[in-house]
């Protein structure tokens, strides 16, 4: 396979290993930090994650496989978000691409449950429902097929299909199952024993590095000496483009070589240097959730969308799965003063919704550092 055909897998590889090995297929272990694993999972028109601290979102994404884009509408948008622990109820979102009045839901026909409690914005265009409303509305939508208003523009059909074992799969995550609080299978058992949330990690940064002498003059050498890694990996930005050099400590330095050009975004090499010894960089390998040896061995080093910040101390990768960035993986690692440590990840495999809005599944706390 040519470097350019396996950039063009770069920024969709994580967003598919991810998913292969959360939804039950074959596929990589992913590999996060000890603690509590993230879900995600894509289930008829529907998508969830579950996040480190077992805060859950869902999402209403049609499955364009389905090719059934003439009854429902992919433009409207149902969002259902539960915190984790016993006293947490579930946040439900709805929006559409024109005014509508959330009073007029109906499901599979019928009037949905009336209640006072809905909260418009955006011009009439969101409407959302918080609370033990929100948890019965959501309960009646389980075993329905459809969900539909009318609004300015027409009549608006979302389809309901897979959300029954998405409500579970959140259950499941939060341990609400015979529960009096559960989405499904409720039971006689109390809210209480309900697991609590857990708090983010702390992720705190390391002591700031003195800013480089001459950044220009590392980058300068470090092009010269990695010359045929740029060449494999068939790099055609200009020198200069999307380059720094940012110490890490007073021993290393990060060095990122603008690398590729795409329809809709670049990316860059990284690179650990030695202080006072370029010859001796080596590629930087960041703990990504997907196992390095599980990935593409020649794009390692290169991260699409990758950037350095020293003042946050830093390193993040932006990779859309195409141009309107409804799709993709984002991450950040920060610099802890010995290694880079995942303080968060995004991924959405299915495209849709607005841009960026990824579902996260790993977060952190930041420390206050030295």
């Amino acid at each position: 396979m040519g470097a350019k055909a396996r950039r063009a897998r770069l920024a969709c590889s994580a967003i598919a290993l991810f998913a292969a090995s959360t939804s039950g297929a074959s596929g990589p272990t992913p590999a996060f930090p000890a603690g509590i694993q993230p879900m995600y999972r894509e289930i008829g028109d529907w998508i969830v994650a579950c996040d480190n601290t077992r805060r859950c979102v869902a999402k209403y994404m049609l499955d364009d496989a389905e090719d059934r884009t003439s009854q429902f509408d992919d433009d409207a948008g149902l969002r259902v978000e539960r915190e984790a622990g016993p006293a947490a109820f579930p946040r439900f979102t709805a929006t559409a691409g024109s005014a509508f009045h959330a009073s007029s839901i109906e499901i599979d026909g019928r009037a949905a449950p009336h209640s006072s409690g809905w909260a418009s914005r955006d011009k009439g265009q969101e409407a959302t429902l918080v609370g033990p409303d929100a948890l019965g509305l959501i309960r009646t939508m389980r075993d329905a097929r459809v969900l539909a208003w009318p609004a300015e523009a027409g009549s608006t059909k979302i389809s309901l299909m897979g959300l029954a074992a998405i409500l579970l799969a959140i259950d499941d995550v939060q341990g609400r199952i015979g529960s009096v609080g559960a989405f499904t299978r409720t039971g006689a058992i109390s809210a209480p024993v309900v697991p609590s949330a857990i708090l983010p990690p702390i992720v705190t940064p390391g002591p700031r590095a003195m800013p480089l002498r001459d950044p220009a003059a590392l980058i300068r050498t470090l092009r010269r000496l990695r010359r045929s890694t740029l060449k494999s990996h068939e790099c055609d930005q200009e020198p200069g483009t999307n380059d720094s050099a940012n110490a890490l400590n007073d021993e290393t330095t990060l060095v990122l070589l603008g690398c590729g050009r795409f329809a809709y975004q670049t990316s860059v090499l990284a690179f650990l240097v030695p202080k006072g010894k370029p010859e001796l960089a080596r590629p930087l390998i960041v703990g990504d959730p997907v196992p390095e040896a599980q990935a593409d061995a020649e794009s390692l080093g290169e991260y699409v969308g990758g950037s350095y910040d020293p003042e946050r101390q830093v390193f993040s990768m932006y990779a859309k799965g195409r141009g309107l960035a409804d799709c993709g993986t984002s991450a950040e690692w920060t610099y802890d003063g010995r290694a880079f440590r995942l303080s968060s990840y995004a991924t959405q495999q299915r495209c849709g919704g607005e841009p960026g809005d990824w579902l996260t599944l790993f977060r952190t706390r930041s420390g206050s550092g030295p």
